[in-house]
């Protein structure tokens, strides 16, 4: 299984990047994310559009935070992490 993730922070989309990224990758047939702050759509994805799951980093952090409560020994740095990344901006 291949997972192409797409992070954005403080960065605009280039001209046609994500329906680039999914020409380049469909090789491996990848489930496509789009990680940005808020959960928006590519603005870039035309062609691609119906491939792509957005995503914000608060999601993230939420399914990190429930795999590490289910850990009995959470990697070091792994609560770090979800503060980091969870924080809504």
């Amino acid at each position: 299984a291949a997972i192409l993730i797409e992070a954005k922070v403080r960065a605009g989309e280039q001209k046609t990047q994500c329906d680039r990224l999914a020409a380049l990758w469909e090789h491996e047939d990848p489930t496509l994310v789009f990680l940005t702050p808020q959960r928006v759509d590519p603005k870039t994805a035309k062609l691609s559009a119906g491939r792509w799951h957005p995503l914000a980093w608060s999601d993230v952090a939420e399914m990190a935070g429930i795999a590490a409560a289910r850990s009995s020994a959470p990697a070091g740095g792994v609560w770090d992490f979800i503060a980091t990344v969870g924080r809504r901006t």
